[in-house]
């Protein structure tokens, strides 16, 4: 046979199959979700500012991470674990020296379960999962940005 013909080696690419853990970062001020107010209407609606590009950053970057992973996400109500870091930016107080401590923890607003729904809702909105009440196994911390890391939110989601 020819020596130049490769046509037993070449094999088609196949579906990797999906990863059990995503992992990102959403860059920005984290945003928290709860702060309902009745308009005069008597509709529903969150007040707080900035809450709809928040979630929208992060359905978006969850999107673009699920992709990435040729992860199509955890559809079938399978449960799942959520770990969230929510870096809040350095206060003008903070030392800024690298060899100075970490700034003290966030016990300010705003509160850990609002940041929380926020993210979780946004993660259903990306069809991350079927819904939010999957999640049967969470941690957060909340806290100040080290000297020249950015603010935002750290997510990892992987099946429980």
């Amino acid at each position: 046979g020819d020596t130049n013909d490769l046509s037993h080696k070449i094999t088609m690419p196949q579906e990797r199959p999906s990863a059990s853990v995503i992992s990102f970062f959403v860059s920005g001020r984290p945003v928290s979700q709860g702060n309902l107010r009745r308009s005069r209407g008597l509709k529903l609606y969150d007040a707080t500012l900035g809450i709809a590009e928040w979630r929208e950053l992060v359905s978006w970057t969850a999107r673009q991470a699920l992709r990435k992973a040729r992860h199509h996400g955890w559809m079938n109500r399978e449960p799942v674990y959520l770990g969230i870091e929510y870096i809040f930016p350095r206060l003008k107080r903070h030392p800024t020296s690298p060899l100075s401590l970490p700034p003290p923890p966030h016990t300010s607003k705003p509160d850990g379960s609002k940041l929380q729904r926020a993210v979780e809702d946004a993660l259903t909105d990306a069809g991350v999962w079927g819904d939010d009440a999957q999640v049967c196994k969470w941690h957060g911390v909340k806290r100040y940005a080290l000297v020249g890391e950015s603010p935002g939110v750290q997510i990892t989601i992987e099946s429980a």
